[in-house]
């Protein structure tokens, strides 16, 4: 990608992952959802580590300065536990953090004590941000999760497109570095925004390619370990 070529970027980093390790939790340990992940070729347990996280967060966002027009918005989804470690990351690579939003799920999902019903959202910016396209919306954002979706931690694609909607405009180029099933290259489509699309998983970008693209994929790169929508 080329220096600030960016309009908007949504992050969803696998933060979960990092939880695991630090309580010393493995996939297996974590009923359903750790089998789901196995069958999606995903090794959660051998991946980030709370401070390897830290150390990809803050790469990753200081290239997201660097190809980020200016004003551009950054979304980027994480949980309470390592919100403090993702803001140091944003600040650090010199973004601004403008506000935290709420994602609602309206319901609350497996666990003990006070189950988790929402995931915050840093909105942040290269510089000052630019103005939104609508001046009703609140910072608490209510949609309902993907149940038994395509991937463990698949966002829905109406809060990606009420995202997209509100931060940037028709043609604008929406950058997801990490695309998972390709919710924001559906939500992209869906309101007349480009997309770039960055995933390491073969069978993501075997499903982004056959469900959202077919014969419109212009380049897949799989022995360089990403492809590039």
């Amino acid at each position: 990608m080329e220096d600030e070529s960016i309009n908007l970027s949504i992050v969803d980093l696998p933060y979960s992952s990092g939880t695991r390790q630090s309580a010393n939790r493995v996939a297996s340990q974590i009923p359903k959802r750790g089998e789901r992940w196995a069958k999606a070729g995903i090794v959660w347990d051998s991946s980030f580590s709370s401070f390897g996280l830290s150390t990809f967060a803050n790469n990753l966002f200081r290239l997201l300065k660097k190809v980020s027009k200016p004003n551009a918005h950054i979304y980027a989804f994480i949980d309470w536990r390592h919100y403090p470690l993702l803001a140091v990351s944003i600040e650090g690579a010199g973004l601004f953090i403008n506000n935290l939003l709420v994602w609602d799920k309206g319901m609350y999902t497996l666990g003990g004590n006070y189950r988790s019903q929402y995931e915050l959202i840093i909105f942040a910016s290269k510089g000052p941000p630019r103005e939104l396209n609508t001046t009703t919306t609140g910072n608490v954002l209510k949609f309902k999760r993907v149940a038994n979706g395509n991937h463990p931690t698949q966002k829905p694609v109406p809060l990606l497109r009420k995202i997209i909607l509100s931060a940037s405009d028709k043609g604008d180029v929406v950058l997801d570095p990490m695309a998972g099933s390709g919710s924001t290259m559906k939500a992209s489509q869906d309101v007349c925004r480009n997309c770039i699309c960055i995933e390491t998983n073969d069978i993501y970008c075997s499903q982004i390619q056959s469900k959202l693209l077919g014969k419109k994929f212009i380049d897949r790169e799989v022995e360089y370990g990403f492809s590039k929508v």
